[in-house]
């Protein structure tokens, strides 16, 4: 499981019933993106799409058994990385570290949008 699923399944798993675009905006990611990484999860078995309560037309996303339990496998790794960090660096350089791979990721993430762009599309 990559980290940008593991962060969408522990906010999807902390607020139950959370509609797509809610935990879009909590991570700071483009409802697109978003939705890739739910799509993803659900595949996965880890979440499932249901009717909403308090909408008609809003789909809520619940975390399954199956990602609760790959949520407490990941806990304990994700745990031990950021004692290490937080042990390693000080409050500004894992502030600067995160900016900085958030750039990076950014990047990555246009260049791969881009190689799956056909040729002649600008």
């Amino acid at each position: 499981m990559t980290l940008s699923s593991y962060t969408a399944l522990r906010i999807i798993a902390d607020q139950p019933q959370l509609t797509l675009a809610q935990p879009a905006r909590r991570y700071s990611a483009r409802p697109q993106t978003m939705t890739r990484i739910v799509t993803q999860l659900e595949n996965r078995g880890f979440v499932a799409r249901g009717s909403h309560p308090e909408s008609e037309r809003a789909l809520s996303l619940q975390v399954t058994d199956a990602g609760l339990a790959a949520l407490a496998e990941m806990g304990a790794e994700v745990l031990k990385i950021s004692d290490t960090l937080n042990a390693t660096l000080g409050p500004e350089d894992i502030v600067a570290a995160d900016q900085h791979l958030r750039r990076a990721a950014l990047v990555v993430e246009n260049e791969l949008r881009e190689m799956k762009r056909p040729e002649g599309d600008g």
